[in-house]
This record gives C-alpha cells, structure tokens and sequence, in this order.
C-alpha cells in the first residue's frame, strides 16, 4: 500500500515553522529596504549607473564571503551565525534609518551604500549557515517537503517585499 501524501508534513515540525516564519520577514524587509534605498539614491543622483552600483556594493563581500561563510557554518554553531548576521543587518538597517532621517542631498550617498554593503556582508555569513542550518530542523525524509516550503516563501517574500516597499 502506498503512502498517502502530505504537503504540510514539513509544516508539521515547529521548530521549522519559526525558521520560515523568520525567513520570509527577513527576506519581505531586505526587500523593501533595497526599494528605498535604490529609491534614494536614484532621486539624488538621476543617475541609473548609481542604481548599477546598489547592486555590486551588496554583491561584492556577499559573494566574497560565501566561501568563508561556508567554512565557518560547517565548524561553528550556525545559529549562533545566522543571529550574528541578523544583528548585523538590523544595526545596518538602524543606521540607514538615521541616514534618511537627516538631510540625506547635503550629506550625498555613500552612507546608503554603506549600510549596502554591511548587509551584503552579513548576507556573505547568514546565507550559507540557514542553508545548512534547516536541514537540521526536520528529520531527512521531510527535506524534499521543506526545500518547497522553503523556496516557496523565499519567492513569496522576494515579490512582497518590493511591492511594500514601493
């Protein structure tokens, strides 16, 4: 007798739940943040070359450290890892915070493309430990269920998070 599927069987697990839950928020608010800072500096600068370069400052150390980050998810606490990263978005996204609160034209764009480029930095470490790290979350035969939920509401946030931030 055959198995009855179940689509939520990954769902089942709450530990799983919480990571996606925080995932998608996570992903919905770099997602905005992207809009309002690609935002900005397009109405400072009227330059599309700026917009080009949002997109290399993030890029650069995320894709520089994914390697190191890699290494790093493998032989230390991933958790721990992916909080680290977390904390450095948030103060990243604080200080953008105070950036658009002041008179953003006198002071000019490059505290935007610093905060850019500390979030890519954190992403360079948090992308390669929560890829390991929600595996470990549900037991191996749930993994093919999970990887759909998974990408399922990165694609969910990716589309949201612009909308909103617009």
């Amino acid at each position: 007798m055959q198995k009855k599927h179940d689509p939520f069987e990954a769902l089942r697990y709450r530990d799983f739940r919480f990571f996606l839950s925080g995932k998608l928020l996570l992903t919905i608010a770099l997602q905005m943040q992207a809009i309002v800072a690609s935002w900005m500096i397009y109405d400072q600068t009227k330059d599309p070359f700026a917009l080009g370069l949002i997109g290399l400052t993030e890029a650069i150390p995320a894709l520089s450290l994914a390697l190191p980050g890699g290494f790093l998810a493998d032989r230390y606490n991933r958790k721990k890892l992916m909080l680290v990263s977390v904390f450095l978005m948030l103060f990243a996204s604080i200080g953008f915070v105070y950036y658009t609160a002041l008179d953003s034209q006198t002071i000019g764009t490059w505290p935007a493309y610093l905060v850019i480029f500390f979030i890519g930095l954190a992403r360079g470490f948090f992308n390669p430990a929560q890829s390991a790290f929600w595996s470990q979350l549900l037991p191996n035969d749930k993994y093919i269920n999970a990887s759909v939920w998974n990408s399922s509401l990165w694609q969910v946030g990716a589309v949201t998070g612009p909308a909103l931030g617009d």
